[in-house]
């Protein structure tokens, strides 16, 4: 909710606070940032993802790749 309004503090905030997250938590911080004009910081987030047992699922690799191609990244792209 807080990602739709544009307040990423807050929205991180109560990411960072959650202990189960899953994979529509992250997938939906991730696009936050890669929405709001942050995609290097999308990037970081989703590599602290793949160190977590969740896996991403498509809309996380879509929301990834909208932000390696907002960064100019291909080789970004292509590694993840």
């Amino acid at each position: 909710m807080y990602t739709r309004c544009g307040d990423l503090e807050s929205s991180r905030r109560v990411f960072d606070m959650v202990q189960e997250k899953n994979v529509f938590l992250w997938t939906s911080m991730i696009g936050g940032y890669a929405q709001l004009g942050y995609p290097a910081e999308a990037l970081n987030l989703f590599k602290r993802l793949l160190k977590t047992s969740i896996r991403p699922n498509e809309a996380t690799m879509a929301t990834v790749l909208s932000a390696c191609a907002d960064l100019g990244s291909l080789a970004m792209g292509k590694e993840d």
